[in-house]
């Protein structure tokens, strides 16, 4: 929301139409409305550090950058299940898998793995970097941060390799263009328990979010 003499000129969200999975998205979680004993709270420099060390981890491939919840961690985008930990069930059902060759076949297949775990096995390497990135919702009690970004992709990636088989990109992934995205992260003893959110796809490269410029 844009605010001029304290009151609302300009709201924007980010919506997806076309997402399939949109008109089935999960109730919310009571996690998400529990607040977090105050001995185990990060600061709100610290879960904006943490939140954007999740995009840092994403675009270079390298789990080891980001806290997951070790006991339970989950992502939902568009309101499909992309990632969940060894202890957890998907929240909505995992949709059939048409082509055993396909990236969502390699996506699959990681389901289960330690969230950091997962960013490790290169199922992102179409992602190359963000930029943007901005978290002007912080609720310290309740341990939660909502941000916006672009993801970017250079397009030179076409596929990645998975346990020693190859499987390629989806045709969105392999041109140069960008993700504008708006994600919340849900902490718990320091690290991230849930990243749920929304993206626009394959948006034009380097368009930016459309609050890029500080006034």
């Amino acid at each position: 929301m844009k605010i001029v003499n304290r009151r609302i000129a300009e709201v924007e969200t980010v919506l997806n139409r076309g997402a399939a999975n949109g008109a089935n998205m999960p109730p919310v979680e009571a996690l998400w409305s529990e607040s977090e004993p105050a001995a185990t709270r990060l600061t709100r420099a610290q879960l904006a550090t943490e939140a954007e060390n999740y995009l840092k981890a994403v675009s270079r491939h390298d789990g080891s950058l980001v806290k997951f919840n070790r006991q339970s961690c989950m992502r939902l985008e568009n309101g499909g299940v992309m990632a969940y930990g060894p202890n957890d069930k998907p929240l909505v059902p995992l949709p059939p898998v048409a082509d055993p060759n396909s990236w969502q076949a390699a996506v699959r297949q990681t389901m289960g793995m330690d969230c950091a775990e997962q960013l490790s096995t290169n199922i992102y390497q179409f992602i190359t970097s963000y930029d943007h990135a901005r978290f002007p919702v912080i609720d310290v009690e309740r341990q939660q941060v909502f941000g916006q970004w672009v993801f970017r992709r250079t397009g030179k990636a076409q596929g990645m390799v998975f346990k020693d088989k190859f499987y390629p990109f989806l045709d969105g992934m392999r041109f140069p263009n960008e993700n504008l995205l708006g994600q919340a992260f849900k902490f718990r003893d320091g690290r991230i328990l849930r990243v749920q959110g929304v993206f626009l796809n394959a948006n034009v490269y380097k368009a930016g979010t459309g609050w890029d410029q500080p006034r």
